[in-house]
């Protein structure tokens, strides 16, 4: 499960995101298994407690692409370079 803290980030503005994060992963799964009824699940989902908040989902490859391809586009990145 991967854990994100989004701090001073507004609750509407976190839940919107994680619409579109869970409608791209919906979209994505249709594009690579045509052949498949793909159920539409939300992988992605909010989460706030003591003033913090959180966006989680499961560690899998495609949900990371999905995630870095929005948050990348929402903070007008072009790329990425992962260094480890």
């Amino acid at each position: 499960m991967m854990i994100l803290e989004t701090p001073k980030w507004n609750p509407i503005r976190q839940a919107n995101f994680v619409a579109s994060l869970n409608k791209m992963a919906v979209d994505q799964a249709k594009k690579r298994y045509p052949e498949m009824e793909v159920p539409n699940e939300r992988p992605f989902t909010c989460l706030s407690f003591s003033r913090k908040s959180f966006v989680y989902f499961p560690d899998l490859k495609v949900y990371q692409e999905v995630f870095l391809k929005m948050y990348l586009g929402l903070v007008r990145l072009q790329e990425v370079h992962l260094l480890g």
